[in-house]
């Protein structure tokens, strides 16, 4: 079994368990209301409308942090790598339980494709509006090469 269907395995397990948590809690809520209080059919199904009603919000929102523990993580993996979001720190792998195998291998994948990368070195030109403007004002085509002989800032064409 691969990582994805275990990590699927283990989701619907947790929300299962939420969901029996959830239900047993509002049969005890209606026995006792029923059974030991005595109250009536309106007053009864309104405040199991309002436990239910409560516990719904507070078991989804328990249950979308929980279960979207490993995305925030591959999330966080993915930015530390980013060359835009240098200030992203790296995820603890070591803090999640819920779908480790499935982040570690994928935060492991990302880091391999990053690294694998070259990294490109800033133009200083490229970056100059006054150069820019020169360059595309050229009556002929116009191609900057650098020592690596690649093409570092070329003439707009029109």
């Amino acid at each position: 079994m691969d990582n994805l269907e275990r990590l699927l395995r283990q989701t619907r397990l947790y929300l299962l368990v939420l969901f029996v948590a959830g239900n047993t809690a509002l049969i005890t809520a209606w026995l006792i209301g029923a059974v030991i209080l005595h109250m009536g059919t309106l007053p009864l199904l309104l405040l199991l409308a309002a436990i239910g009603l409560g516990m719904s919000l507070g078991l989804a929102y328990i249950a979308s942090a929980y279960v979207m523990a490993p995305l925030k993580l591959l999330h966080n993996a993915i930015l530390h790598v980013a060359p835009n979001h240098a200030h992203v720190p790296a995820p603890d792998l070591e803090k999640i339980k819920f779908g480790r195998e499935l982040v570690t291998s994928l935060s492991l994948e990302v880091y391999q494709l990053a690294s694998n990368i070259p990294q490109e070195a800033p133009s200083n030109s490229a970056g100059d509006p006054q150069a820019r403007a020169i360059i595309n004002n050229f009556p002929l085509p116009l191609f900057i090469i650098d020592k690596t002989q690649t093409i570092v800032l070329p003439m707009k064409v029109p």
